[in-house]
Parts: C-alpha cells; sequence; structure tokens
C-alpha cells in the first residue's frame, strides 16, 4: 500500500478525498435519519407504536429532499481543518430549505403524518439535524486542531497586537496551519473595549498596562503586529518593547500583497531595520559599492549580531572574494554560518571566533588574509548601561 501511494501519490490523494466526501455524506444522511426517527418518538412522547404509524412514506421523502438539498448546497465538499463559518451556513441552509419543502409537502399530502403533527413533527427533526450535523463538524474541527497542535511538536508561544479584523484572521490562520511553530496565547490592543475580553479562546490585554505581565505568564516568544494602519510611533514603541524582552517581531503585509487575496504563514515578514526609523531608509548607491568590494577580501567584526549579520548577507550581494566575519559569540556565529552553509561551502564567507580587544588574534587575522575593507560593527549598543 505505501508502495502505491509513493507510485501513484496523486492518485491515492483523489481517493482519499472522494472517501471523506463519500463518509461525510453518509453521516450526514444518517443523522438525518435518526434525527426524523426520535422526532417522531418525541411528538408521540416515545409511543413506539403510534411513532411507526405515522411513519410510511414520510421518511423515504424526507431522506430524499435532506440527501437532494446536502447536495445542492455541496455541504460534503469540505477541508475538515479548515471548517469555519461559510460551510456551518451551508449545513443551515440546506436543513432550513428541505426541512421547508418538507412541511410544505406534509401539508398537501396530510395522509402521510396528521395535520396537527406536521409543524411539532418537523420543527422537533430540524432543530436535531441541525444540532448533529454541525455538531459533528465542530467535532472534527476540534480533533484536526488537535493534531496540528501535536504535529506542530515544539511551540513558540505568540502575542498578536492588534485584535481587530486583520488580527481575528491572522489568529485563524496560525491555529488551523500545522506547518510553523507559532502559536497565539494573547492579544494586544489599545481600543479600551476589547480589553479583558476573549477572542475565539484567547483573552486580549492592554499593552501599555499589562505588557510585562502578560510576556512573563505566557512565556512570549514572538510578537505579530497584526495592524496594517498602525501610527509610526505606536508601532516603534511596541517593537522596541518587544526587543527589551528579546521577542521576535513579525509584521503582517499589506493587504493588497497577499497572494490570491489570502493570508498565509510565509508571508509573514520579520521586522527589518528601517521599520524602526520614522523616516524612509537611505538609498545607497549600490553600483559604487558593487565596484568597491567585487572581488575583494571584506572583513566584518561581530558578524553574528543583529546589525554584523545583516551586513555580511548585504555584502554577498555584490560579490565579493571573501568575507571574514568574527565574533567572540560562538552560538550566534554557528547559527549564521548554517544560515550561510553554502557561502561557507564555496569559500565566500568563512567564520571566525574571536574578541577585537585581542591585538594578536587580529593581527594574525591581517596579516592571513589581508583584508581591504573593514565593516567594524562589534560594539556595545546599550552603552549608557554599558
Amino acid at each position: 500500500m505505501k508502495l502505491a501511494q509513493r507510485l501513484l501519490p496523486g492518485k491515492h490523494q483523489s481517493i482519499a478525498g472522494y472517501v471523506t466526501k463519500l463518509l461525510i455524506l453518509v453521516a450526514d444522511f444518517i443523522f438525518a435519519f435518526f434525527s426524523f426517527f426520535l422526532a417522531l418518538l418525541i411528538t408521540t412522547k416515545f409511543r413506539l407504536v403510534d411513532a411507526q404509524n405515522m411513519v410510511g412514506w414520510a421518511v423515504v421523502l424526507i431522506l430524499l429532499l435532506r440527501m437532494a438539498a446536502f447536495r445542492a448546497f455541496r455541504t460534503y465538499l469540505i477541508i475538515i481543518r479548515y471548517i469555519g463559518e461559510k460551510d456551518y451556513k451551508n449545513v443551515f441552509l440546506a436543513i432550513t430549505a428541505s426541512s421547508v419543502v418538507f412541511a410544505a409537502f406534509l401539508f398537501l399530502i396530510p395522509t402521510l403524518i396528521s395535520r396537527q403533527d406536521i409543524l411539532p413533527v418537523v420543527i422537533v427533526d430540524y432543530a436535531i439535524l441541525l444540532v448533529l450535523a454541525i455538531g459533528a463538524r465542530m467535532l472534527m474541527r476540534m480533533l484536526m486542531n488537535q493534531k496540528a497542535e501535536q504535529e506542530r511538536g515544539s511551540h513558540l508561544n505568540t502575542a498578536i497586537f492588534g485584535a481587530g479584523e486583520l488580527g481575528s484572521m491572522l489568529m485563524r490562520v496560525l491555529q488551523y496551519n500545522g506547518s510553523h511553530h507559532y502559536r497565539p496565547v494573547a492579544f494586544f490592543d489599545d481600543n479600551p473595549k476589547v480589553h479583558g475580553k476573549v477572542l475565539n479562546g484567547i483573552p486580549v490585554f492592554n499593552p501599555k498596562l499589562d505588557f510585562e505581565r502578560v510576556v512573563r505568564k505566557y512565556d512570549i516568544r514572538t510578537a505579530i503586529i497584526g495592524i496594517n494602519k498602525l501610527p509610526e510611533e505606536r508601532r516603534i514603541h511596541f517593537i522596541n518593547d518587544c526587543l527589551d524582552h528579546n521577542i521576535k517581531v513579525m509584521k503582517v503585509p499589506p493587504t493588497e500583497n497577499w497572494l490570491s487575496n489570502t493570508l498565509n504563514i510565509g508571508q509573514l515578514k520579520d521586522i527589518r531595520f528601517e521599520d524602526l526609523l520614522n523616516r524612509p531608509p537611505i538609498q545607497l548607491d549600490e553600483e559604487a559599492i558593487r565596484e568597491s568590494v567585487n572581488g575583494k577580501v571584506v572583513l566584518v567584526t561581530g558578524c553574528a549580531g543583529s546589525i554584523g549579520s545583516e551586513i555580511v548577507r548585504q555584502l554577498l550581494r555584490y560579490r565579493p572574494g571573501l568575507i571574514v566575519g568574527i565574533d567572540q559569540a560562538e552560538t550566534p556565529l554557528a547559527e549564521l554560518a548554517m544560515s550561510l552553509h553554502k557561502q561557507v561551502d564555496d569559500g565566500l564567507f568563512l567564520p571566525n571566533i574571536g574578541d577585537v580587544k585581542d591585538y594578536d588574534a587580529l593581527y594574525h587575522l591581517f596579516q592571513q588574509y589581508e583584508p581591504e575593507y573593514v565593516f567594524h560593527a562589534a560594539a556595545y549598543k546599550h552603552v549608557p548601561m554599558m
């Protein structure tokens, strides 16, 4: 079976899709039969003989109407992991439409069920089937969400800044997609009307009063800005708050940049340096830079830091002969080397453990590689504290 799946993956997936649709349709059919029979029992106060006498052709008629409605409203064409309002609406419309038509038939042909019992039977049947069909879909989605949580493995507790429409959409994408490690655990929003409320099980907090407490309580590791028209000053203030607490900050691109008008995980972007500027970024003369460093040996100090690593990545665009990177932080340097493994293998980037205060080490480095340019990014960023 596994060999067949590898040889014919498309065919296997297609068959699995048909089986899922068939199972959903069969389940709805069973629900329809059970709800109608239970409605008869309830209407006749559980007198089985009276219920059997009322069945006749009515059960055949209601089941045919239900199946026709399920087909017409395509209630079985669902992706279980992404079941949402539209799917519930289709189920509601299918059951409502078939119940209305069924009631009309019963009034036109009163021999199936006596007139005084028509409305009680139809209403009870309608209510039971709604609960069963929609409840089953909610249960399936909960089970799929739980499975996605297990597949996701380790989690990065994530806060979303913005409890509005975009933030809510972002939360759903994070909750229903198992291809990432972000788990939304808290919302921040400046709107006092939503403070203390819960959005799909996730609490909403005031970022100005509760930020530090929430970060500690929920062990927030990542924050995503889910407001596109956030004032510049407020955005920068929130980013700085996150950076002060070693929280990675990401942002959602403008809606006009979404692929197929849909938000997905791959479109989330890390905050860049220009996002912290209260002005447009300076445009560099790229041609002059290319002419300067092309084919040359370049030394970057503090290359594993936030600034130094970005300098290394930008310089690689201009095809230097070699970038020699030096940093005293072993783990960040190893992470940078792994992220640039192709450039390391090609001999374009050479990471070195070292301290710029070590005169002898730097002297030998200059003697060995003879760099023509030095980008000095090894520095204390929090100078007043140091």
